[in-house]
């Protein structure tokens, strides 16, 4: 096998009507479309050529993207789906180890401001002294930054671009838990709603990307950051949502913007139920407060500061519903 590197993002646009043609599987058009990938007497594996998935309902409800479903059907390793996509759809390979340069929009998928190395700091809360040092060291391109002191730039990565894009990562999950709500009041599967799939499918896209600039910018100073590329596969990320594999941050604060705050950090697990009557749909835009979805578990996090008016739209939203039931 080959040493060769593939753009992810290209090899995961190709149809996968295309992918089932080139695998010699046969479609069925009844009801949706559907292929055997096993010995059995009706197709039970579902094709989404709107989303570029599949799920095989015969078999654990198994799925995911095109290269998933190469390593399925051939029991090959995600590498050999890989070099067998790229041979069959002539894609070509790139050499890794080579230095790319990110223009100047690219910067600004991964949320650096590239013109000026200053436009990513943040230097009012410090003294006047030490702004007119920052302002003579830092007045520069990110370019010549990095070429002057790519420990420093390092550093702007690990400060503005990681956090940027795994704020990106959050909000694609958000609108995957959105959905998945609004499929569990219209009593419906999700997978029955194209247009959520085609949309979820698009912020994935815009995570790819992001995470693959992010990546080429770090080169080889990823293994010094802490920052683990996620496999973006939007039916997998469903159940993992729905499992609790994967959290959703909901709050009005990320974990790491309450940490910030430097105060105790108070805990709290509720239901989805009990997040969604009293913290969501109760009076709390001003609140500081985060949260994450654990299946059907919410757990909050807030500092001892935000105690009395949390506790208090609790124990009031509680209160209410006793008085309704009575």
């Amino acid at each position: 096998m080959s040493n060769n590197f593939y753009s992810l993002n290209e090899i995961k646009q190709i149809p996968i009507i295309d992918v089932i043609n080139v695998l010699g599987l046969e479609i069925q058009n009844k009801n949706g479309l559907w292929v055997k990938v096993r010995n059995e007497k009706t197709a039970s594996c579902k094709i989404y050529d709107s989303t570029n998935t599949y799920c095989d309902f015969g078999n654990g409800n198994k799925g995911g993207d095109i290269i998933s479903l190469v390593e399925y059907v051939k029991e090959c390793s995600n590498k050999e789906a890989i070099e067998f996509l790229a041979k069959e759809f002539m894609i070509n390979s790139f050499d890794q180890s080579k230095e790319f340069e990110l223009t100047e929009n690219q910067f600004k998928k991964i949320g650096i401001e590239s013109s000026n190395v200053l436009n990513n700091m943040n230097i009012e809360n410090v003294s006047l002294k030490t702004q007119f040092k920052i302002l003579e060291q830092f007045n520069m391109s990110v370019s010549k930054f990095k070429e002057q002191n790519n420990k420093a730039f390092l550093n702007l990565l690990k400060c503005r671009a990681i956090p940027f894009v795994l704020d990106l990562r959050h909000m694609y999950y958000f609108q995957i838990y959105c959905a998945m709500r609004m499929a569990t009041i219209l009593g419906i599967d999700i997978l029955t709603l194209p247009e959520e799939l085609v949309s979820i499918k698009e912020e994935s896209e815009k995570c790819i990307e992001a995470e693959a600039l992010l990546i080429k910018a770090l080169g080889n100073s990823i293994n010094e950051v802490n920052f683990k590329p996620h496999k973006y596969d939007v039916i997998q990320d469903i159940m993992d949502i729905r499992t609790g594999k994967i959290n959703v941050e909901v709050g009005n604060l990320t974990y790491s913007e309450l940490k910030e705050k430097g105060e105790p950090i108070i805990y709290k697990k509720i239901s989805i139920e009990d997040y969604t009557h009293k913290m969501y749909a109760g009076n709390t835009s001003d609140f500081k407060f985060a949260a994450f979805v654990q299946g059907s578990k919410v757990n909050l996090a807030y500092t001892e500061s935000e105690v009395h008016k949390i506790e208090t739209v609790l124990s009031e939203q509680q209160a209410f519903n006793q008085t309704k039931t009575l």
